[in-house]
């Protein structure tokens, strides 16, 4: 079964947006992004993953991404 990213998530009253990104676009976002495949800007409530992953590791990347989200929520 192929995984597909929401295109949105509410997480503790945030709503999330979820994004597939470039390489530049990860640059943008993550300073240290050689070899990111996923960012969490909490400026902006967005998930960002790398496109091109396959659907297994776009899967991997977003739960890694809502894991730093939940850091955040519990710790703001």
């Amino acid at each position: 079964m192929v995984w597909r990213q929401p295109k949105r998530v509410v997480v503790m009253g945030r709503v999330v947006e979820v994004r597939l990104a470039t390489v530049e676009e990860m640059r943008d976002v993550v300073a240290d992004h050689d070899g990111a495949k996923g960012a969490w800007d909490s400026d902006t409530n967005t998930i960002y993953l790398l496109k091109g992953l396959s659907s297994k590791e776009r899967e991997r990347a977003y739960w890694h991404e809502v894991q730093h989200l939940l850091v955040d929520c519990f710790d703001p």
